[in-house]
């Protein structure tokens, strides 16, 4: 069956023409209509610019920062063959470093058998500084960073 009910026509948006005897006036009075405390064009592009400037700065600073202290836990599948299990963040406290496994990577193991895989750029930061490992059946292990 076909639709026969009557559409209505769309209005269009038309340019109306310009009054060309009264444009020297009416842009005068447009710009002593301004509020004093609007800002230029270039103000605000060039705030802007330094927004998104400073946006991308802390950006990149957040992903170094994650790089840096960021550690891949493995977890032993069979003789000499390990899957990864998720990523954990190290912490600092009182000038040590502190690796917390979370209870979902602790249930995701097959085994109690985990290496820990630290990022290059960190290991050469910290050479040979210990690092606690908080298990959450509340066991602490202490390793030496190596590489």
């Amino acid at each position: 069956m076909a639709n026969n009910k009557k559409r209505k026509p769309r209005k269009v948006n038309s340019v109306k023409p310009a009054n060309t005897v009264n444009t020297k006036t009416e842009n005068a009075n447009s710009a002593a209509e301004r509020p004093a405390y609007g800002y230029s064009s270039s103000t605000s592009n060039k705030s802007m610019v330094l927004r998104v400037l400073i946006l991308v700065v802390a950006g990149l600073m957040f992903l170094l920062f994650l790089l840096f202290r960021s550690v891949r836990v493995y977890s032993e599948k069979g003789k000499d063959h390990f899957t990864l299990l998720g990523i954990c963040l190290i912490k600092t406290k009182d000038e040590s470093l502190i690796l917390t496994v979370s209870q979902e990577l602790w249930e995701k193991a097959e085994t109690t058998h985990f290496r820990f895989r630290f990022t290059r750029v960190f290991c050469a930061l910290h050479k040979q500084d210990s690092v606690y490992i908080h298990f959450p059946d509340e066991q602490v292990r202490k390793c030496t960073l190596e590489r």
